[in-house]
């Protein structure tokens, strides 16, 4: 068993960076569905990372990265100028900030909840909202962003 694990993951690697521009998602899924134990920890590290990026860029003043990291119900809630003047005054108001400490709260299928840490408790997400969209993991929380 373990051996088989080794062979799969190391023809997926392979595979996926012999393949040029083509991702890990353009390879044929296995016939089984149902998601494994390392299924579900690639899945919580790939949100735990997503969840790091949207808010490295948002306390660092990067609206184009934060936009392009929420989903696409949250870009057609609120028109890109809003999000972006939204976004520079979170990161003027907060200063630089990064995720201190992160719990995944639920996650079911492609929809997530988590719960993190900036250190500074009165702005800390709590039961934050994310949706997988083609793959990757993207804020979804936009009922806390003022529609345009």
């Amino acid at each position: 068993m373990y051996i088989r694990i080794t062979l799969a993951a190391a023809t997926v690697l392979m595979l996926t960076s012999c393949a040029g521009s083509n991702s890990a998602e353009d390879i044929a899924s296995p016939v089984s569905s149902r998601p494994t134990a390392h299924d579900k920890a690639s899945d919580a590290a790939a949100l735990e990372k997503a969840v790091r990026d949207y808010t490295a860029a948002v306390y660092s003043s990067d609206p184009d990265t934060a936009f392009g990291l929420s989903s696409e119900r949250c870009r057609t809630r609120t028109s890109k100028a809003r999000y972006d003047v939204l976004i520079e005054l979170m990161a003027e108001d907060a200063g630089h900030r990064t995720v201190q400490s992160f719990t995944l709260e639920k996650m079911s299928g492609d929809a997530a909840h988590v719960s993190y840490s900036i250190g500074l408790p009165n702005l800390d997400p709590t039961n934050e909202p994310w949706t997988r969209e083609g793959g990757k993991w993207l804020f979804d929380g936009c009922t806390s962003v003022p529609a345009s």
